[in-house]
C-alpha cells in the first residue's frame, strides 16, 4: 500500500483489496496549494480546512513529527507523495480489473478520469455491481 498521507489512500485500497470493481471519489478536492502561504518570516503556513471546520479553522505551520514547523519543499514533497500515491494505486486498480473514477467537481488529483457525479449515477450499465 502507498504510505497513507491522508484517508484517502488506504481508503481506496481497502475498497480495491475488499473486491470493489467501480469505485467512485466524491468530495475530495485536495486544493491544498491554495491554501499554502510563506509569511514575512519565511514560515510555510497552511490552511487546512475540512468540511466540518471550515469557519473555524486558520493558517497553522505543519509540523515535522511534532517537533518543528515544516519548511515549504517539505511540504510540497508531502503533497506530492500523496499525489504519486493516487497513480500507483491506479496501476494497481488496473492490474485487477477495477476502475476507479473522480467525480470531484473542482479536484487537484489528476490520476483518474474524471466523469461528472451526474453522469455516473444516470449510466444503464453495471456500473455499480461490484
Amino acid at each position: 500500500m502507498p504510505r497513507p498521507h491522508n484517508v484517502l489512500i488506504p481508503a481506496l485500497m481497502i475498497s480495491l483489496n475488499a473486491g470493489l470493481k467501480n469505485i467512485f471519489i466524491v468530495g475530495a478536492d485536495h486544493s491544498w496549494l491554495e491554501e499554502l502561504t510563506v509569511n514575512d518570516k519565511n514560515e510555510a503556513l497552511l490552511h487546512q480546512k475540512h468540511f466540518y471546520d471550515q469557519a473555524s479553522s486558520k493558517q497553522d505551520y505543519m509540523y515535522q513529527l511534532g517537533k518543528r514547523p515544516r519548511r515549504l519543499h517539505e511540504i510540497l514533497e508531502k503533497f506530492m507523495l500523496s499525489f504519486k500515491a493516487y497513480f500507483d494505486i491506479k496501476e494497481y486498480a488496473i492490474s485487477i480489473g477495477a476502475s476507479i473514477w473522480n467525480a470531484t467537481p473542482v479536484s487537484y488529483i489528476d490520476a483518474f478520469e474524471r466523469k461528472p457525479l451526474d453522469d455516473l449515477l444516470s449510466t444503464k450499465n453495471d456500473i455499480f455491481n461490484c
